[in-house]
């Protein structure tokens, strides 16, 4: 996963930049922001609060490429004779790289609620125990 999400990311700013050549500065921005969101995937240790927001960040902008696809979608009458076509494709295309991006952050929130209850289970087995068997004497 690791290996996917390093190429969307690169890919992501490739698309920016090729986007910031163009003047569209919005389109680069956002193209930029995903880059970051699927690189910092690549981190090993982040805190439960900071993979909290940066899932909330992918779902915006996972939800922003495609509400940003669709708006382009009515425009694309012979999208092969224009330019418009590289928006369309680099938001359609960024929207559905949020995905393996959004499934990292998951399965992030998921192994922290596993550790805490691990922990929890440890904690009040070995208190259950042992209140148990100081009663049984």
């Amino acid at each position: 996963m690791h290996y996917i999400n390093a190429v969307l990311g690169i890919v992501l700013v490739v698309l920016a930049a090729v986007q910031f050549g163009q003047s569209h500065i919005e389109l680069g921005a956002a193209f930029l922001g995903g880059g970051f969101l699927a690189l910092i995937t690549l981190k090993q240790r982040m805190s439960v609060l900071t993979v909290n927001v940066f899932a909330v960040l992918a779902v915006g902008a996972m939800f922003f490429y495609f509400a940003g696809f669709f708006q382009l979608v009515p425009q694309l009458h012979h999208w092969y004779m224009r330019g418009e076509a590289l928006h369309c494709l680099g938001m359609l295309f960024a929207g559905f790289a949020m995905i393996p991006v959004l499934s990292e952050y998951s399965s992030r929130q998921k192994s922290e609620q596993c550790k805490q209850n691990r922990h929890w289970h440890r904690h009040h087995f070995r208190h259950a125990t042992s209140h148990s068997t100081a009663h049984s004497k």
